[in-house]
């Protein structure tokens, strides 16, 4: 009967043991990842920073005149600044044979491993640094103006023109709870700033408030530390 009982005692706490585990390696395992798209968006704010100081428009458009979006700016940053074997061609569709060298990338600045949906993407329209007609040289933009955030199962390809736009964003993504990723903590997501910090903010952040800084008016006119510093996660 005590043998019994000391079994029974022993798978009991073997049990407990093995669930602390999986506590613990979940626990490193959601931190490594949360780490990761930390150094994604970091990467993709510093390549567009490096942009000839400019920020690009927010997509490529037909030589044709015909005004028809053909690739998004994603693709034309990562082409000006990285080397690779096979010549982009930024004036043929995205999608297209001539760039299935391209189409094939998951590059880290944008997509998750093996994944070639971005996961990174641009707040677009009047007054946005993605503005298209006119470029924004970086420097003269306020430090607080938003560059870029974490958009959750995007589906859109990396290359593909297209980001968030302002004048519908509030319709399309009502929440923030919309923003961030899939992997690592599921109730935050990150922005890239135009001075290069990268916060990470709350699922609780009201939309109305993070958009207080997707143009360079507001940014001026806003305070990042009163509006967003409350909603920052260490």
């Amino acid at each position: 009967m005590k043998t019994h009982r000391w079994n029974i005692t022993l798978a009991c706490l073997a049990l407990c043991i093995g669930f602390v585990l999986f506590i613990i390696v979940r626990e490193v395992i959601l931190r490594r990842q949360t780490a990761d798209r930390a150094a994604r968006v970091k990467a993709a704010t510093l390549m567009i920073n490096d942009f000839w100081n400019n920020f690009p428009e927010s997509a490529n458009i037909s030589p044709t005149g015909s005004a028809e979006s053909i690739s998004s700016w994603r693709f034309r940053v990562l082409c000006t600044l990285r080397h690779h074997p096979v010549k982009p061609q930024l004036d043929a569709p995205w999608n297209a044979t001539a760039n299935q060298y391209y189409f094939r990338m998951c590059p880290v600045e944008f997509c998750r491993p093996r994944d070639p949906h971005t996961c990174i993407v641009a707040i677009t329209g009047a007054g946005t640094p993605f503005n298209r007609g006119g470029r924004n040289l970086s420097t003269k933009l306020p430090p607080a103006t938003i560059m870029i955030v974490e958009r959750k199962q995007s589906l859109t390809h990396w290359m593909e023109p297209a980001d968030l736009e302002l004048t519908t964003i509030a319709t399309m993504i009502p929440r923030t709870a919309q923003l961030g990723a899939d992997e690592g903590d599921p109730h935050s997501f990150f922005v890239g700033f135009a001075d290069n910090s990268i916060w990470r903010l709350s699922n609780d952040v009201p939309m109305e408030t993070l958009l207080h800084f997707a143009t360079a008016d507001g940014a001026k006119s806003h305070d990042r530390d009163q509006e967003l510093r409350p909603y920052r996660v260490r």
